[in-house]
């Protein structure tokens, strides 16, 4: 505590310097510091380094007084981008069409700016894993550029986010494909750094498969057929 009370008794410290005034004959006067006098000449320089040079015999008087200058603590200005990172959860239910249904659930970690030109834009990149159960299972690594923008200020807002890129596929006979998504969240900013994100999710991901189908002769063929993965469920954010 005693330490604490130092440091403010420092800070707010003002500085008591002395200053000179010369008072002419003709009533004009000159602050600053006296550089030399003699019986012949007094040479003065003001606040803004001016330099004033009179004969002795039109001074009539040196005041000598005391000028208060106060110490400013210089504030650091405060950064327009910040990192954040979001952990971000989601899941329920999917659909591939024309083939089956199924479910979903996904998990990703999002690293970028949360905030741009003083507002709470996030923008940066993510990278994570998504598990999709239609018939077959389809484990998705998906590199996203993501970036989400709150529709109105304040402590709790509603929240917009997008996201493009490639999902790469864990292993064959899957091939990864392009992905995008959007959210619709409600943030609790409960701190500066720290928010609460929840919502729905809507994604999609393209999956290249190679299908084998058995003809009537007997002869089974295999060919890659690319499937669309609609994948619709809630999310969960925190970021931090």
């Amino acid at each position: 505590m005693k330490k604490h009370l130092l440091l403010l008794f420092i800070i707010g410290l003002a500085v008591t310097m002395q200053a000179e005034t010369v008072v002419l004959s003709s009533g004009k006067t000159i602050t600053g510091e006296i550089l030399l006098q003699n019986d012949d000449v007094v040479l003065v320089r003001d606040k803004d380094g001016r330099r004033y040079q009179f004969m002795r015999s039109d001074v009539t008087e040196i005041k000598t007084e005391e000028v208060v200058v106060e110490e400013v603590e210089e504030q650091p200005t405060p950064s327009s981008h910040k990192i954040s990172l979001r952990l971000d959860l989601a899941g329920g239910a999917a659909f591939i069409p024309s083939i089956h249904d199924g479910g979903f659930f996904g998990v990703d970690l999002q690293i970028g700016s949360r905030q741009i030109k003083g507002k709470k834009i996030f923008l940066g990149g993510s990278i994570g894993y998504t598990g999709v159960s239609a018939g077959s299972w389809y484990n998705m690594i998906p590199f996203m550029a993501v970036v989400s923008v709150p529709l109105m200020e304040g402590k709790h807002a509603p929240e917009v986010g997008v996201g493009l890129g490639y999902g790469v596929a864990v292993k064959k006979p899957v091939l990864g494909g392009i992905c995008s998504r959007i959210d619709l969240s409600w943030r609790y900013q409960f701190s500066d750094k720290h928010a609460l994100l929840l919502g729905v999710r809507a994604n999609f991901q393209q999956a290249k498969v190679e299908d084998s189908e058995l003809m009537p002769d007997g002869i089974s063929y295999t060919k890659k057929n690319t499937h669309n993965i609609v994948t619709v469920g809630i999310r969960m954010a925190i970021a931090f």
